[in-house]
């Protein structure tokens, strides 16, 4: 049986980390084949800082402003 300061170790960071502690489930998803080797080309330190950027970043700017439409939506009532 693996101990738990052991699996601590196990994986060290490859990049540096988000202040904010890592969800426990990563995201994936295929992206078109030409994006996909733009990526690639990028180190794999680099890949992974800027994924994390963008990915933050367009959650933060664009799901924030949908969930505050959605719930002023929720709140408006229609004309009789």
């Amino acid at each position: 049986m693996q101990t738990k300061e052991f699996r601590n170790r196990q994986f060290k960071p490859v990049s540096t980390l988000p202040k904010e502690p890592l969800a426990k489930q990563p995201v994936s998803l295929k992206v078109e084949q030409s994006v996909w080797e733009l990526i690639q080309t990028l180190p794999r330190k680099d890949r992974i800082e800027w994924l994390r950027r963008v990915i933050g970043d367009a959650a933060r700017n664009e799901l924030v402003n949908y969930q505050a439409s959605r719930c002023s939506d929720s709140y408006r009532t229609e004309a009789p």
